[in-house]
């Protein structure tokens, strides 16, 4: 790939990130986790145009995310695998998360952050932090949730405790969150900010 190919590949990534997420948000990873199935009768089981669901089914091919055979059918890759909702290490809540549009609309603010130094580009956007603004807003709320639980582990039983090491390499905020599904929303998160200028070790708690 030359450099002027590879700079190409950069300004158009976004279209590839984009095609994944019109994949999931439209159900077809799941749709197609039962069989093969050919682009009219995906449209008429989710209720879109046959055309353009065979041209989004052929560009989720080109992802290598789906896989088309000789007779027009498409069925899922390993890959694509990893995009049902019922897959064990599924990265569909991840993908409406950072695909969808409160987050997509964030990174026009990247150059007015750059300028300033205020790293705040949710509050730029919508005028308060990310957990605030899933309060008001039921649909963010559970896309939110959804992404942050997708690998929930085994916590402690009732009188455990445990501990654990963080270590920042630059300075900013960090969270950390409870991955049980509405947890961290319902306030079980801690926002620790990395600074070299403090004085005395501080955390933030949700009330």
């Amino acid at each position: 790939m030359s450099s002027q190919e590879k700079v190409l590949d950069l300004i158009f990534g976004r279209w590839r990130s984009q095609i994944l997420y019109a994949g999931v948000k439209l159900g077809i990873f799941d749709a197609v986790r039962t069989g093969s199935k050919k682009a009219a009768q995906l449209a008429n089981e989710l209720n879109l145009d046959p055309a353009l669901t065979y041209r989004l089914l052929r560009a989720l091919g080109s992802l290598e995310l789906l896989r088309e055979d000789k007779d027009r059918t498409f069925s899922l890759t390993e890959t694509g695998e990893l995009l049902r909702s019922d897959h064990p290490q599924t990265l569909r809540g991840v993908t409406l998360l950072e695909e969808g549009p409160e987050h997509y609309a964030l990174w026009k603010h990247l150059p007015a952050m750059v300028c300033d130094g205020k790293q705040n580009a949710f509050v730029r956007e919508f005028g308060c932090m990310a957990f605030d603004h899933a309060v008001q807003d039921a649909g963010y709320a559970e896309v939110f949730d959804n992404a942050m639980s997708r690998n929930v582990v085994r916590g402690l039983g009732p009188g455990k405790t445990d501990e654990t090491t963080f270590t920042a390499d630059q300075r900013g905020w960090y969270w950390l969150l409870c991955g049980v599904p509405g947890h961290a929303l319902g306030g079980e998160w801690i926002g620790l900010k990395v600074d070299p200028d403090a004085q005395v070790p501080a955390a933030t708690f949700r009330q």
